[in-house]
Order: C-alpha cells, then sequence, then structure tokens
C-alpha cells in the first residue's frame, strides 16, 4: 500500500543509509508528522536513560564504580596483656582496631592530579563514586596516630565496586 503523494518504485535491497534516504523520500511534505514521530522517539529514549539510571529503591543511580572503605587504627592495646582473674584473654576482642573518624582519603588519577577527597566518617567508613578507570588511593596524616597508611593502586570498572581497607598506626606496642 502506498502513501498518497508516494511514487511506486521496483522493489529492489537497500542498505542501511539508503533505506534511510528512501524512508524520508516518502514522507516529503509531511514535516510535520515526521517531526512529531521523531520527538516521540526522544522522548521515549529519554525515558529509557532515566529508568536505567535508576536503582531498585527508587533513588538516582550514579553513573561509575563506587569506591569504598573502612579506615581503622591498632592495635589498641599492648601485646603483652594478662587477665585480672588469671583467665585468658581474646587479643583479637580485646585489641580490635578502632574506626577513625574524619580521615581524609586522596584518591589521584594516574597523571597525580587529585580526582576527589573524601572525609571517613564515626564508623570510619568512606565511599565515592567514580569514573571507570585506575586510581592511586592514599590517607593524609591524622593527629594522634603514627605514620599514614600504605597507598593502594586500584582499578575500578563501571557498574562495579571496590572496597578498601585503610590501617593507620596507633604506636602502641
Amino acid at each position: 500500500m502506498l502513501l498518497p503523494g508516494a511514487r511506486a518504485t521496483k522493489p529492489t535491497t537497500f542498505g542501511p543509509s539508503e533505506r534511510i534516504q528512501h524512508s524520508a523520500s516518502l514522507w516529503r511534505g509531511r514535516s510535520s508528522w515526521w517531526s512529531i514521530r521523531r520527538s516521540a522517539g526522544m522522548i521515549i529514549a529519554a525515558v529509557v536513560v532515566a529508568a536505567a539510571c535508576t536503582r531498585a529503591d527508587g533513588g538516582p543511580s550514579p553513573a561509575g564504580a563506587l569506591l569504598s572503605g573502612t579506615v581503622t587504627a591498632g592495635p589498641t592495646c599492648a601485646v603483652a596483656m594478662s587477665s585480672n582473674d588469671g583467665g585468658a584473654v581474646d587479643e583479637q576482642t580485646a585489641c580490635a582496631p578502632s574506626p577513625v573518624e574524619g580521615a581524609h582519603i586522596r584518591v589521584n588519577a594516574p597523571d597525580g592530579r587529585m580526582a576527589i577527597r573524601v572525609t571517613s566518617d564515626a564508623d570510619g567508613y568512606f565511599e565515592v563514586t567514580l569514573r571507570p578507570g585506575s586510581y592511586e588511593v592514599s590517607a593524609d596524616p591524622v593527629d594522634g596516630l603514627v605514620g599514614v597508611p600504605d597507598s593502594v593502586a586500584v582499578t575500578v570498572i563501571d557498574g562495579g565496586s571496590v572496597h578498601l581497607e585503610l590501617r593507620y598506626d596507633t604506636g602502641i606496642r
């Protein structure tokens, strides 16, 4: 069936670009209809993109990858311990590392420029969304703690996540 104003042509096989040109020639003189279809297509595409950028809980989904970590300090007690009642002491529980609040974590791009700086919360936790790529993660000195944790090289991929454990030394022996 031909649209009004269209000419019959001999059936041929068209390549992708020729199909577009052939299709457009059928719609000449119908620019408002074509414009409506194109606008509707853009609206549908925007809705699909918006839906893809939504988490299951309804919040917006950040593009990129999640880098998170826990910042702790340890040891929190002397290595040689004794219990007052003569029983055994669980050194792992008694001397567990404690969270470090307010630690400044720097995430540097491969060229050395700082990509972002984040601060750990009361639980020693931090997180940041990054573009996919390789980064160097380091921590600034914290008053009352000895030195800084070793820098860590990480590579994050789109949609992935990496969790780090950064540990300061308390200087307790």
